[in-house]
């Protein structure tokens, strides 16, 4: 009896040696058959490790990628899939395998390492931050592509990124969490809780289920950790403006990007922006909706649209919470803002300028007439400031869709009318 006693925790730590070892082995065998396959693709794809450990992470680490054509290295000190212990690995795979989705997992990247030069090509925000988000330099334009070097950063350093999430209920709920930290700029950490109403965990169940989902409520925790005083210091340098002439404009442009998502900011909500811009430290959101939010119905292109149907509360550094008097604009309203908008930003004396000795011009195209245009290399001007140059390939009621050359290829992005200032092309005339 004594010796079958003794002989249970030997056969099982023989079990999860044994596991680690050959989940770590089938593991390797295949980021190896991944980068043969990048290989013959002309991407060259080094690792350092591939292991699965005691812990239940699925991990890659010292990843470097790389691309000749398009002068582009990547390196990543680790991707992870962390299912919560070694024996969760089994059934994590058992689960994909018969295409259920694991009750609960995690993602992890840590160590990314990008030229902001790179983010940058086709973006005049290449931190991809609303103006909402970010200050201006109270010009009404965000901080353009090649100023960005000059703010402080040459790179973007992703110290980490997370996602997590868990499945309530088989399938009626879904719980995620999203933090993401970048050195030298800021932290932040998202929870929300999603409605799903799925009758199980099966992935085809869920994917039905999904354009139902209703959001029900999400947080946001900010922590700045030197991006907004770097943009702070750069607009004073190249604006020349007093300090408090800088707060004015940067609040004005705040409030014209909250009506460029249809929304107004009462006085509350304009008050906590203005205190964090004299003191950037953290901003905690909470928000629960008013009624049923349709996860669907959110845009991509208009991130904070719906904010109208949520209770919203803020706290900025720390402070006593606030209730944001935020309202949507009547569309009316909005229609006659954005045309005073765009007036104010257009010059009257630019058209046909002279651009350079080849006496090229600008001509301008009205909106209502893009489906005249289409297949023509054409220049955007956004009302936050930001140049686009593509052709227009379709065009429906509330947007087109733009294709922009990138590399050797090109993207498609939707382009709403409401964030087109002005579109021209140019010609080009001898002398």
């Amino acid at each position: 009896m004594k010796k079958f006693l003794i002989g249970i925790p030997a056969a099982l730590l023989i079990f999860v040696v044994g596991s680690k070892l050959y989940y770590s082995y089938q593991l390797d065998k295949n980021v190896d058959q991944l980068s043969s396959k990048l290989q013959m693709l002309g991407v060259e794809f080094d690792y350092k490790n591939a292991e699965v450990t005691f812990g239940g992470e699925i991990k890659v680490e010292g990843i470097f990628l790389q691309h000749p054509a398009s002068y582009l290295s990547v390196s990543v000190d680790k991707v992870a899939i962390v299912t919560g212990s070694i024996f969760a690995v089994h059934d994590v795979l058992n689960d994909l395998q018969h295409q259920f989705l694991p009750p609960e997992l995690g993602l992890v990247f840590e160590g990314i390492r990008l030229p902001i030069s790179f983010i940058s090509d086709n973006s005049a925000n290449p931190l991809d931050l609303p103006t909402i988000a970010t200050p201006t330099c109270g010009d009404g334009n965000a901080i353009a592509s090649g100023e960005w070097i000059n703010v402080g950063y040459s790179h973007i350093d992703l110290n980490s990124a997370t996602l997590h999430y868990d499945v309530i209920g088989g399938g009626q709920q879904v719980n995620l969490q999203l933090s993401q930290e970048v050195t030298d700029m800021y932290r932040a950490e998202i929870s929300a809780e999603v409605s799903l109403g799925a009758a199980s965990r099966s992935m085809p169940v869920m994917a039905a289920a999904a354009p139902n989902a209703t959001l029900l409520n999400f947080s946001i925790d900010y922590k700045d950790l030197g991006l907004n005083a770097k943009v702070l210091d750069y607009c004073e340098t190249e604006t020349e403006l007093s300090a408090d002439q800088l707060l004015a404009g940067q609040l004005q442009d705040w409030q014209d990007a909250w009506r460029l998502q249809g929304l107004e900011v009462g006085p509350k909500t304009v008050e906590l922006y203005q205190r964090f811009l004299q003191n950037s430290d953290s901003v905690t959101l909470e928000a629960d909706a008013k009624g049923s939010v349709n996860a669907a119905d959110f845009d991509t292109e208009r991130p904070v649209a719906q904010f109208d149907d949520f209770t919203l509360t803020a706290k900025v550094n720390r402070q006593a919470p606030v209730k944001l008097d935020i309202s949507k604009l009547p569309g009316d309203q909005a229609g006659s803002w954005k045309s005073r908008y765009i007036a104010s930003k257009t010059p009257v004396d630019e058209r046909d300028i002279e651009i350079n000795l080849h006496r090229d011009k600008k001509v301008y195209v009205a909106v209502d007439n893009l489906a005249n245009h289409t297949q023509k290399d054409l220049y955007i001007e956004t009302v936050t400031g930001k140049t686009i140059s593509g052709q227009v390939v379709t065009l429906d009621e509330e947007k087109i869709q733009f294709q922009i050359n990138h590399g050797g290829g090109y993207v498609i992005r939707p382009v709403d009318y409401l964030e087109i200032s002005r579109v021209y092309f140019i010609t080009k005339s001898k002398q």
